[in-house]
């Protein structure tokens, strides 16, 4: 009886420690969460014009905050040439610069 009642016992401690487990690796390993970008993006011809002539082209991107800067800079390349030139299916590195603000 002794032997059942300890077995129990260790498999309850087991029990204990794997969801103690769970709840740490939650803990430092949260949801991703998803950000709303509002984006405008200029042409490298737009930016010649004086500041005040400028037309910018919009857009948006929704994208994870556990993305790599990598990842995150060429979804918004992606982003760039689709809005900036559209009917193009080769876009030159030069026609367009990024630059950002995060307030």
């Amino acid at each position: 009886m002794q032997d059942i009642l300890a077995e129990a016992g260790a498999e309850r401690a087991r029990k204990d420690v794997t969801a103690s487990e769970d709840d740490a690796s939650d803990a430092t390993h949260p949801e991703p969460v998803s950000i709303d970008y509002n984006l405008l993006f200029f042409s490298t011809e737009e930016l010649k014009k004086p500041i005040r002539r400028r037309q910018p082209k919009a857009g948006y991107a929704v994208l994870k905050d556990n993305l790599s800067w990598d990842d995150f800079y060429e979804q918004i390349k992606v982003k760039a040439c689709d809005a900036l030139f559209s009917m193009q299916a080769v876009v030159d590195a030069a026609a367009f610069d990024v630059f950002f603000q995060i307030s």
